[in-house]
């Protein structure tokens, strides 16, 4: 097994030329540059927020090799190699550990239901591919329609050394609890609900995935560091402004609003992959004047 994983992790967007066609890798890595640089602990590539499900095979391990190059071991990188069957999961998860990442997360196939018998084949499929390799659950039912349960996780982690912990992003923190409390404290358990990290840390959490540490990296990793010294009133001050801000750059626009401002900061994200829409302009001036209502920007 790999590094130990913890802290934050940013569920690291995905740039694309202005056309939106092809993944524009250099200005991926001056993004994963720049999140190293402002002390993230760790990068979350193709899941979510990164667009995953709507990059192709090939653009997926592109940015996977991409976020291991620029790395270059200073964090772990986990990469999101679940996908809508079994042999294209396996495949990807199987390049993540040869292109060198720390782990994969793999999230439950979508469209289709299914049930606990046929989610634990393809998880168990994935696992067994990459022995000694971790693997971590990733749980967003919201987006997939199917949940990875603590009992099915916990029947996982039991079948297979590898499955490291979960990524949970049901919303919920009696879930999060749940999948802690299913699994062994030699497991880890991210959260990946932005308002939620510092509740989920005060219950055994090991950190969080989260769309705002894109864009505002640092507020997120003082919330973590200020938590592990036992400064909960700074932490929850900052878990209080991470909820703000995550509020105030959230909307229809999706992801296009969180990469508008990444340009504001100085980074160049292109433009949006269809059907995604660019963000309006009173969407993006709305956040701007919102965000710097709050002082971040």
């Amino acid at each position: 097994m790999s590094r130990d994983l913890h802290g934050i992790l940013p569920a690291v967007l995905t740039p694309f030329t202005a056309d939106g066609k092809s993944v524009d890798i250099e200005a991926f890595r001056r993004l994963v540059e720049w999140l190293i640089q402002k002390g993230v602990h760790g990068l979350f590539v193709c899941g979510t927020n990164g667009e995953g499900p709507m990059l192709t095979p090939a653009e997926r391990r592109q940015v996977a090799e991409a976020a291991v190059a620029q790395a270059a071991g200073r964090v772990p990188v986990l990469v999101q190699t679940g996908s809508l069957t079994t042999e294209e999961t396996v495949e990807l998860t199987q390049h993540a550990r040869e292109a060198g990442a720390d782990g994969v997360a793999v999230i439950t196939p979508w469209y289709f239901a299914w049930d606990d018998a046929a989610l634990f084949q393809h998880f168990s499929a994935a696992a067994a591919a990459v022995p000694g390799f971790p693997v971590y659950l990733y749980n967003i039912p919201g987006n997939t329609r199917n949940e990875v349960k603590p009992a099915l996780a916990a029947r996982l982690a039991a079948a297979h050394a590898n499955i490291a912990g979960v990524k949970d992003s049901s919303k919920d923190l009696n879930r999060t609890e749940e999948f802690i409390a299913a699994l062994s404290p030699q497991h880890r358990v991210f959260v990946g609900t932005d308002s939620l990290v510092v509740p989920a840390l005060s219950i055994g959490a090991a950190g969080g995935v989260a769309g705002v540490a894109n864009v505002f990296p640092e507020i997120m990793v003082a919330m973590y560091e200020a938590y592990r010294a036992g400064d909960l009133a700074e932490a929850r001050r900052l878990q209080f402004l991470t909820t703000k801000v995550r509020d105030a750059i959230k909307g229809p626009a999706g992801v296009m609003l969180y990469k508008r401002i990444l340009e504001v900061r100085g980074l160049t994200m292109g433009g949006p992959r269809r059907p995604a829409r660019p963000a309006a302009a009173e969407e993006e001036a709305g956040a701007v004047a919102a965000l710097r209502a709050l002082g971040v920007l």
